[in-house]
């Protein structure tokens, strides 16, 4: 197995994107510098190019200089790149993905990898025209929590007995500004169903990879979804101090909200577990209103998970903090066991090392992914028919 820093290339590292506090951290970590070394960046112009360099100058010393190029298979195709990260915005992963695949470069690509159910598939498809010689990981990082693993472990090991039902509740407050009811301008692409950034497609699809995780899929659902909110403020990205001359600051606009705020998906699991699970954004955090409860009930005992408001990251996001656990009733995993975003992405690419090394690491895949993208497929078609029952 190599031991050589394998040199990584970064598509979408700006100044103050997601790649800048969570694949940014990770990779610079000493736990990773043996590992990887950040070779190259890729950003959608000259000026966030410049940027990100200047801005992470002091520990990008062996950086080649950054890339604006359109192309989106320039940095597949450089000799002197071994991986890439692709950390763009939903909509414009495919390009990418797509020359990695084509040029035998392995990648680790956010989730969702594809827009829909089907662009993912395409992606698994030329994959597996690859015979194994590409690898590729999914930023599905719920997988990573030790304290998710260990409620798995618990589990499969009895300790409530069989898993008979399953409720999970998850709340978007209005505070994190991210759909509706309140977006700034730069995130308003993720309204629309077709960029495969709404709400269900994000939370629900970061939610259901910790879910199916755990418990496993869903063999058939219904599902159903409303608009509370029937517009959306769109915020400006620009501060107010940044406003032009004559000091008019960017002022907010309205729009017709284009996708549904609240969605329900309700089912048996594979195991023969009913579950449902709810969605909803736009309540303001308020005394005694969880981020996430999900109650997990079997024969002998129960388990709860909680996320309060507050925090690095409000929300309902298992991906990127810890929740409290409870086991029937009592406190079992609490503050001091917590872990955060930075721990799940180290540990995500030191797995992806394990699998580039030669060795086998476990990590989210396109087949994970995909698993994921069926439910939410699913759940959108039952919508698009009123609710009726849709197998998996």
């Amino acid at each position: 197995m190599s031991t050589k820093p394998l040199n990584l290339g970064i598509v979408g590292l700006s100044t103050k994107g997601w790649a800048s506090f969570a694949h940014f951290p990770a990779l610079t970590s000493p736990s990773l510098r043996s590992k990887y070394t950040i070779r190259a960046l890729h950003n959608s112009s000259e000026a966030s190019a410049k940027a990100a360099a200047q801005t992470y100058s002091q520990k990008l010393s062996t950086t080649k200089d950054p890339s604006s190029e359109s192309e989106s298979d320039a940095m597949a195709n450089d000799s002197d790149i071994d991986v890439l990260a692709i950390t763009v915005k939903a909509p414009d992963h495919a390009p990418f993905v797509y020359a990695a695949i084509s040029a035998g470069k392995s990648f680790m690509v956010e989730y969702p990898p594809g827009v829909s159910l089907q662009e993912t598939q395409e992606m698994k498809r030329r994959l597996d025209e690859r015979a194994g010689d590409v690898k590729a990981m999914v930023g599905l990082q719920g997988r990573q929590s030790a304290t998710i693993n260990k409620v798995k472990k618990l589990i499969e090991m009895g300790k409530i007995g069989k898993v008979l039902s399953t409720t999970l509740i998850g709340n978007v407050p209005r505070e994190l500004q991210a759909w509706q009811p309140a977006t700034h301008e730069s995130f308003q692409y993720a309204l629309d169903d077709k960029n495969g950034a709404t709400m269900l497609a994000i939370v629900g699809g970061h939610t259901l990879g910790t879910f199916t995780h755990l418990l496993g899929t869903f063999t058939s659902l219904n599902a159903s979804a409303s608009v509370q909110y029937p517009t959306t403020t769109i915020l400006p990205n620009s501060p107010p101090n940044s406003s032009p001359r004559n000091n008019t600051p960017p002022k907010a606009r309205e729009i017709p909200s284009p996708s549904s705020d609240h969605y329900t998906i309700s089912g048996p699991l594979a195991s023969g577990a009913h579950a449902t699970l709810v969605w909803r954004s736009g309540y303001p955090s308020s005394a005694g209103r969880l981020q996430l409860l999900w109650v997990i009930d079997g024969a002998r005992g129960s388990v709860r998970l909680e996320l309060e408001q507050g925090g690095a990251f409000p929300g309902p996001f298992m991906n990127l903090q810890d929740p409290r656990v409870f086991v029937d009733g009592e406190l079992a995993l609490g503050e001091g066991e917590k872990g955060t975003l930075a721990e799940f992405v180290q540990r995500e690419w030191v797995e992806f090392a394990k699998t580039l090394g030669g060795g086998k690491g476990e990590y989210a895949t396109l087949d994970d992914a995909i698993r994921v993208q069926k439910v939410v497929d699913a759940a959108q078609r039952s919508i698009a028919m009123g609710g009726v029952r849709v197998d998996l």
